[in-house]
């Protein structure tokens, strides 16, 4: 049979060990509430990162025409000051 300071001793190690997994239960619940804002995050920067990406695009197959008639036009205007 065990005595009485050894059955206390016992009893707080008991304890304190489990304060310690409260503890740690907390910091892992913190931690993945952390970790879901990060992904929610980086969800957000991809999704704005493909819009800029889609923006850009349509800028380029607007624009893409525009440039060619304004270099067409450049050739022109060259072709005349040479022929005059």
């Amino acid at each position: 049979m065990l005595s009485k300071e050894s059955t206390q001793k016992i009893s707080t190690l008991i304890s304190e060990v489990q304060t310690d997994i409260e503890k740690a239960v907390v910091e892992v619940t913190t931690t993945n509430v952390s970790i879901d804002e990060q992904a929610t995050s980086l969800k957000l920067t991809d999704d704005s990162f493909n819009l800029i990406q889609e923006s850009v695009f349509e800028l380029k197959i607007l624009f893409q025409p525009l440039l060619h008639v304004l270099l067409q036009r450049l050739h022109l205007v060259q072709v005349n000051l040479f022929e005059m």
